[in-house]
């Protein structure tokens, strides 16, 4: 009996530790996504700027 109590106690504690673990790296996942998503978007606009002016970016 005292067997399966401490076998319950451990995956419970285990259970808060990953979810204090997947708090913790929450931010830096969001960081992560948004950096992903920004380099996308500049590079969509380069593409664009591209299409848009074919002979380069000279403003002379």
């Amino acid at each position: 009996m005292e067997k399966k109590k401490d076998k319950k106690e451990m995956s419970f504690r285990d259970e808060i530790i990953f979810a204090l673990v997947r708090i913790l790296l929450l931010p830096f996942t969001l960081f992560w996504k948004a950096f992903e998503v920004l380099e996308e978007i500049e590079k969509d606009m380069r593409d664009a700027y591209d299409k848009r002016y074919p002979e380069g970016n000279s403003d002379d």
